[in-house]
């Protein structure tokens, strides 16, 4: 910008949120970033920041620079406030998308919190398949003793069942007991699983000892 003619003279400056209280380490920080992107400006700590704060620091400004996000399908400023809110208070304003947007709720990547993360995501996943495959196994084991019936049932209100008819109803039995058994023992595993990520994630210390899931079974 301040390679066109109009601009040539003017003073660049870069606002910083004050957040750690250690504006001299912050200030050295910005100005290595700033020599590394080869943009001459003035960096300054903007303490105890928020919009009036924000406003008051940029009023003397010809334009202002202030990036933007997208949240919850609503543009925002910096501070996550409303945008229309803090244009109200400030000068002449170009709006910036973010490179990145920051998202609060998004796994931490290394370190105590990321090891939290993760032990408290396997612990979800692994409890809702033990769930789900317990629910599939006694579903199996229901649908044995359904058909069991229905040939015991059969049988008794016919006396011109064959032994042919007989000989399939009982595979059928047994097909239903193989699947039940199958699915029994893959409950058991998932069960398994899911007390070793409950284990996991009390080790983490994202599951207190009181808090433990009840044991799955099957």
């Amino acid at each position: 910008m301040t390679r066109h003619q109009n601009w040539g003279e003017a003073k660049i400056r870069l606002l910083a949120a004050d957040y750690d209280k250690k504006s001299d380490q912050s200030i050295e920080s910005l100005k290595v970033m700033l020599e590394e992107v080869r943009i001459e400006a003035e960096p300054q700590i903007v303490k105890d920041v928020n919009s009036e704060s924000f406003a008051e620091y940029s009023s003397d400004s010809s334009l202002v620079f202030i990036p933007f996000r997208i949240k919850n399908n609503q543009v925002v400023d910096p501070l996550g406030n409303p945008m229309e809110n803090t244009l109200f208070l400030l000068p002449v304003v170009a709006m910036v998308l973010a490179a990145e947007d920051i998202n609060l709720d998004a796994e931490p990547e290394e370190g105590k919190a990321a090891e939290m993360a993760q032990a408290s995501d396997a612990l979800k996943d692994a409890g809702k398949r033990a769930q789900t495959t317990l629910k599939e196994a006694e579903e199996a084991i229901e649908t044995v003793e359904k058909t069991k019936n229905k040939v015991k049932n059969m049988v008794a209100d016919s006396a011109e069942v064959t032994e042919e008819i007989k000989a399939k109803a009982e595979k059928t039995i047994r097909d239903a007991e193989k699947q039940a058994e199958k699915l029994s023992r893959k409950a058991s595993k998932a069960a398994a699983k899911a007390e070793k990520a409950a284990l996991d994630a009390e080790a983490a210390g994202v599951l207190p000892e009181e808090s433990k899931p009840d044991k799955y079974s099957s």
